[in-house]
């Protein structure tokens, strides 16, 4: 669920855009939704981030209530795979269109529902608006019934922020299971750790229930840039001096031995991909990974 801190004396607010989530299905065709993010600093200096959807909680109410009606009528099928937002849509206008003489309020909330499709079932359901976010770069939640907490790019310096967003143990527990079936993995009682990547190459960890943690059930999602850094960024970004990345650039090319050692999110991986966008593309490069983190697209001219 999500809290509306918007009214709340003393919280302003500091900035705001719109996150666009696009999804391409098996059929080839792309539907995409779109969100608001507010960001707004409370009395003790904190920023939260908060997510507004396009329509009234009464009226996503409604449409969440007949699109469980569908799902229960709705059998699985090749069409469904292909395309769940036509399949699913051809069964509402079938029931409650053509089905329905008095069909006016069905009529208004097709769109509601058919955005409920793409942001519940094709996409990420509550997740959907952060993996979309191009500024956040971490997702984590450490125990149900607290907040998501996110690591947003523009507001580094504040650390982790909190969200609007908090979830009870069984919504957790739906959106681990499935970001254990997109990842190609399991998680259970039995196997309560896992470990996987997203299709859309974001990292996954989680744990299942109190087998692991105490608290319960959590989860991290690490997202990593389409286009990586290269040296030249770090440089801008003040993150390395030219001596040290000349240095680097050098060893990389001499083909000699680089340890990248550090904490975690201390940009071991960031520093590692920009020196491979180093190396020539007449060279062969082995990645051994547990879990797929390096991007080799590009390269030296």
């Amino acid at each position: 669920m999500s809290i509306d801190i918007s009214g709340r004396n003393g919280y302003r607010l500091v900035d705001q855009y719109k996150v666009s989530a696009s999804y391409k299905v098996p059929s080839g065709k792309v539907y995409s939704i779109s969100f608001n993010i507010k960001i707004f600093r409370d009395l003790d200096n904190r920023l939260i981030y908060t997510v507004r959807e396009r329509y009234e909680e009464n009226v996503l109410k409604d449409a969440k209530n007949i699109l469980e009606e569908l799902i229960e009528m709705v059998s699985y099928s090749p069409e469904l795979f292909e395309d769940p937002v036509e399949h699913i849509m051809s069964f509402y206008d079938k029931i409650y269109i053509e089905g329905v003489k008095d069909n006016l309020f069905f009529k208004s909330i097709r769109t509601v529902v058919e955005y409920l499709i793409i942001k519940d079932i094709v996409g990420y359901s509550i997740l959907t608006p952060l993996l979309a976010d191009e500024y956040i770069e971490d997702i984590a939640l450490s125990a149900p019934e607290t907040s998501i907490k996110i690591w947003h790019r523009k507001y580094s310096d504040y650390g982790w922020l909190n969200t609007d967003i908090i979830l009870n143990e069984e919504n957790v527990n739906r959106i681990i299971s499935r970001l254990a079936f997109r990842s190609g993995r399991g998680i259970s009682i039995l196997e309560p750790i896992l470990e996987g990547v997203l299709p859309e190459k974001y990292r996954v960890s989680a744990t299942w229930m109190d087998e692991v943690s105490p608290m319960g059930s959590s989860f991290t999602i690490r997202k990593f840039r389409s286009n990586p850094l290269k040296l030249e960024d770090l440089i801008d970004s003040g993150s390395i001096t030219k001596e040290v990345a000349a240095l680097l650039w050098y060893m990389a090319e001499s083909k000699k031995f680089i340890f990248i050692i550090g904490p975690s999110g201390c940009g071991k991986t960031t520093l590692l991909n920009a020196l491979l966008l180093k190396i020539p593309k007449n060279r062969r490069v082995i990645t051994l990974e547990e879990v797929p983190e390096i991007n080799l697209i590009g390269g030296s001219p």
